[in-house]
């Protein structure tokens, strides 16, 4: 009998463990021994598919489902798979366009690049796309207008350097009268422009205690704004920009109800799903986690990058759908999506262009 050498071996062991992932994500059946000899040529016997089989069940990589003799992967052999990947494909060319105009059309306000974002990763995927915003903590801010908004309260209007919009209404036992406000927007805009909103709120306390005496007037608003304005929680520590929730019922194997209510909890509560994913994601480059990997998400995949102003990341896009679903194709469109958000924060209108070809 004819012993393998071991580098052989491994090699088939490989082989065969791809034809299994290949054709459950392609198929959702269980893959048995005879379905990967119809579909792939290895030049091997049914039972030799079958003992390969056996011994990736025994390594962890498959699992089998009841007493169906057909296999599915587990966490690890999706793990395996992804890793493997060292190519990723080119996106076809009618999807890539299908971005680049989606682009050209939505160079707008930032709402709209967002929703347009998760709108085209979810239909081009067919699974959930997502945008999460980086937390202002990495924000640097570009100008602070002050307005009056009632008798008791002003509206601080804050743009950060990467185009993020925030308002925050503050709660004052008089508002002051414009000359005023105009007074106390050029103090803040002439001390706190370019700094980072928690070293804005460092600044800004101090600079108050320079000069208390000089600006009297507005120094009650100035003071309150310094504890209320660069310390609360702000819509970008929470924004979580989703697309598609609904496509998951398309997956037969999460009509199990346990695991629907578990998603569309983490979908309603957008915070605690941005928590998991800005905890999870925070990594450089593209990333790929697979079910246990994010206990939260642990029947999931989650396939996701992120996008920069300066080289400084601003926030993650992503994919999030079953764990049978093509990571290629995934990877491919998250990369694109990716570099293009880039060259709209960096002002580099060629990256939202079609380009040449040959």
């Amino acid at each position: 009998m004819r012993i393998l050498p071991s580098d052989e071996s491994q090699a088939r062991k490989e082989k065969i463990l791809q034809a299994v992932v290949h054709l459950y994500i392609r198929t959702g059946k269980p893959v048995g021994s005879s379905t990967i000899g119809d579909n792939y040529r290895l030049n091997l016997s049914p039972a030799t598919i079958r003992n390969v089989l056996a011994d990736l069940e025994k390594e962890g990589f498959l699992t089998h489902p009841h007493t169906s003799a057909g296999r599915i992967p587990t966490d690890r052999g999706y793990r395996f798979y992804v890793d493997s990947i060292v190519n990723i494909q080119r996106l076809a060319a009618e999807e890539e366009q299908k971005i680049r105009t989606e682009y050209l059309q939505r160079r707008r306000e930032l709402e709209d690049l967002m929703l347009s974002t998760t709108r085209v990763l979810s239909a081009l995927s067919h699974c959930t796309g997502f945008v999460l915003p980086h937390k202002e903590s990495v924000e640097k801010l570009r100008r602070v207008d002050l307005i009056p908004f009632n008798r008791e309260q002003v509206l601080a209007v804050l743009v950060s350097e990467s185009g993020f919009v925030r308002n925050h209404v503050m709660n004052v036992e008089k508002t002051p009268d414009q000359d005023a406000l105009r007074k106390a927007s050029n103090f803040l805009n002439d001390r706190l422009a370019g700094l980072e909103f928690p070293e804005a709120q460092t600044r800004l306390t101090s600079e108050l205690m320079r000069f208390e005496h000089e600006m009297r007037d507005e120094q009650a608003l100035l003071t309150t704004l310094g504890k209320e304005l660069f310390g609360v929680r702000t819509p970008q520590d929470k924004d979580l920009y989703v697309e598609g929730a609904s496509n998951i019922l398309n997956f037969p194997e999460f009509h199990d109800y346990e695991a629907m209510r578990t998603f569309a909890h983490l979908v309603d509560e957008k915070e605690a799903l941005g928590n998991v994913l800005a905890r999870e994601l925070s990594q450089e480059g593209l990333q790929v986690r697979i079910g246990a990997e994010m206990p939260e998400l642990k029947d999931f995949s989650v396939v996701s990058t992120g996008y920069r102003l300066n080289g400084r990341p601003v926030g993650i896009i992503g994919i999030l759908g079953p764990k049978r679903m093509e990571y290629e194709r995934m990877m491919s469109i998250v990369n694109t999506v990716a570099k293009l958000m880039s060259g709209y924060f960096e002002g580099r209108p060629g990256m939202l262009e079609e380009k040449e070809r040959p």
